[in-house]
């Protein structure tokens, strides 16, 4: 888009911008038909904004159609790369964004860090914002799309799947693929929701086919996130889908030492009744048991025993 360079290009194109946001119909139509060519699509110097983007940001949609009648193309960005569409989507606009939508606006562009719409999505968990997320997957936004920082949506999303339970389960429906890591830690959508503790999202990512027993760069696994958080609901779904739980990570911890951490006893005489070893030490030479008595978990102390006795009765069904 054209930049405002000289001193009467930029007094219009902020002119324009301040028409736009009060909303001075007149003053727009005047500008943009006797100011500089194409001056609709300006980008102030100072910020990169454009009259589009500033109509979009205030949800106004007699301005949007205006602007889009004077030749506003619907794909402007600002200075970050950010188009009107990504705009609208991080305010929840609905209205706003149905209106790009309808002027075939292109959902796939990525900003500057290689973010999408449906990432902008992700700002609040409000009903509008989950609305423009379904808009923006009609639209054929790419729900696989990575940014620059390795980061795929679907991953990004799960790291707050307890707040944001229909953005993933949407994304998963809509054909997101499951298996896809975050390039710098390796974790997966799994892992981040096994984390976050949303078991309906879990099964849902488990019923698409991802991996149970998925590694990242620390060796852990969804159940040793799963158990860092004390969330028994997941582990139970990750248990029917086939998990492992007498596992290790980088640090030689198995989930119930993170049980004991989250003072997750029910967790705890859960894991040890399906193999989890509740007395192996890890790299500190610390048993679960122990670290339980570090925190002053009572609840894990509690339910260790237990967990000492199904192991013990699973691992004596074995021979």
């Amino acid at each position: 888009m054209p930049i405002a360079r000289d001193r009467v290009e930029q007094l219009q194109v902020q002119k324009l911008i301040y028409a736009v946001r009060t909303e001075d119909i007149e003053q727009v139509q005047k500008l943009c038909e006797k100011g500089v060519e194409h001056l609709v699509n300006y980008n102030d110097p100072q910020n990169g904004m454009t009259a589009l983007i500033a109509a979009v940001t205030q949800n106004n949609e007699k301005m949007i159609q205006f602007l889009l009648q004077l030749g506003a193309h619907p794909d402007v960005i600002d200075f970050t790369g950010r188009t009107a569409v990504m705009h609208a989507a991080e305010y929840g606009h609905i209205n706003a964004l149905q209106l790009l939508r309808d002027a075939k606006a292109n959902s796939k562009i990525q900003d500057l860090e290689g973010r999408d719409a449906i990432y902008y999505c992700f700002t609040e968990p409000t009903q509008r914002h989950k609305a423009c997320l379904k808009i923006l997957i009609e639209m054929g936004a790419d729900v696989n799309n990575r940014a620059h920082n390795g980061m795929p949506n679907l991953v990004h999303a799960c790291s707050k799947s307890d707040e944001q339970e229909d953005f993933c389960i949407d994304l998963i429906r809509a054909g997101a693929d499951v298996q896809l890591v975050d390039e710098k830690t390796k974790r997966t959508a799994l892992h981040n929701a096994s984390l976050s503790g949303n078991a309906k999202v879990v099964r849902e990512l488990l019923r698409a086919k991802a991996d149970p027993n998925v590694l990242d760069n620390k060796q852990s696994t969804p159940a040793h996130e799963a158990a860092k958080g004390g969330h028994f609901e997941v582990i139970q779904v990750l248990s029917a889908y086939g998990a492992k739980f007498d596992v290790y990570d980088a640090l030689g911890n198995n989930p119930i030492h993170y049980g004991a951490s989250s003072n997750a006893g029910t967790a705890i005489r859960f894991l040890g009744q399906r193999g989890c070893n509740p007395k192996t030490k890890n790299l500190e030479g610390l048993i679960p048991k122990k670290i339980a008595d570090q925190n002053k978990a009572k609840d894990a102390k509690k339910n260790m025993r237990k967990a000492e006795k199904g192991y013990n009765d699973m691992t004596a069904n074995l021979y």
